[in-house]
């Protein structure tokens, strides 16, 4: 529900001394965006990407570095995570897994932005009064 659109990134400008999630920014059709790598906040070791996931929580929009595209449709048959499993539960809507049986973890779009947020802006509140991505 929070995703908007698949892009290929192109450019993606450093913004110096920046936390690991916060990649960079990049230009979409004119908008300024902040790029964001999930793995950190899930306590995961960095990857390259060559595409992203754009998510929006109201106005805030940001790109979400991704390793593949399942399609831009609900999933029916998601399972929560039994225990913690070592991956931040808020983070988390649950897992599904696709044609190939490979298990994909889904994400809470809204929920990432905010933690995205938080770690660059440690003193931010989860929504009101702050803009941004």
């Amino acid at each position: 529900m929070d995703a908007r659109e698949v892009v290929v990134l192109d450019a993606i400008t450093p913004v110096p001394g920046a936390p690991a999630p916060l990649v960079g920014v990049m230009n979409l059709r004119g908008t300024a965006l902040p790029v964001i790598e999930a793995r950190p906040l899930l306590g995961l070791p960095v990857r390259g990407a060559l595409r992203a996931l754009v998510v929006a929580d109201g106005d805030r929009r940001a790109a979400v570095l991704i390793e593949a595209v399942l399609g831009l449709a609900g999933f029916d048959d998601v399972a929560p995570i039994a225990g913690n499993e070592g991956v931040p539960s808020a983070l988390v809507r649950g897992r599904v897994t696709t044609e190939t049986g490979e298990t994909v973890t889904l994400l809470d779009g809204p929920a990432l932005l905010a933690a995205a947020r938080r770690s660059w802006n440690p003193g931010a509140t989860s929504r009101a009064g702050h803009r941004g991505a």
